[in-house]
């Protein structure tokens, strides 16, 4: 027998735990090749299953949709909402200043709206690609 008395640790294995982060991307590689069908069914949540007649074969609506999953979309979409924050006190600006500003938030205003109308319009036709309805656009 050789070795170090009192080990009698498998043979092969250092006994040393993995890492956090190397378990965290080995489960994310495990995960990797079935992404499209865990897109798929997120979408099917988010949208709701298609509800097939035994008898006729026709579809004859849809599950409930789930809101979570579909928040969770358009988050990843479109990036999560910052949170509000209110400033307590008094701040003095010039006119330029506030001139400044207000065109600054005149233009986030309106990309915001011309992005959420983008996400919108592409979820929705998603949707009715996925019902088999077509699409308006």
């Amino acid at each position: 027998m050789t070795g170090k008395p009192g080990k009698g640790g498998q043979k092969g294995r250092s006994g040393r735990r993995k890492l956090p982060a190397t378990v965290v991307k080995e489960a994310i590689e495990s995960l990797s090749g079935d992404l499209p069908e865990i897109i798929e069914r997120l979408k099917r949540l988010a949208f709701g299953d298609p509800i097939i007649c035994q008898h006729c074969g026709k579809e004859t609506g849809v599950t409930r949709p789930d809101r979570e999953a579909a928040m969770y979309l358009l988050d990843r979409v479109l990036g999560k909402p910052k949170a509000q924050t209110e400033l307590v006190g008094e701040v003095e600006i010039s006119a330029v200043q506030l001139k400044r500003y207000q065109e600054l938030a005149d233009a986030a205003q309106q990309e915001y709206q011309t992005t959420v109308g983008e996400a919108a319009t592409k979820l929705l036709g998603q949707q009715e690609s996925y019902r088999g309805t077509p699409s308006s656009s």
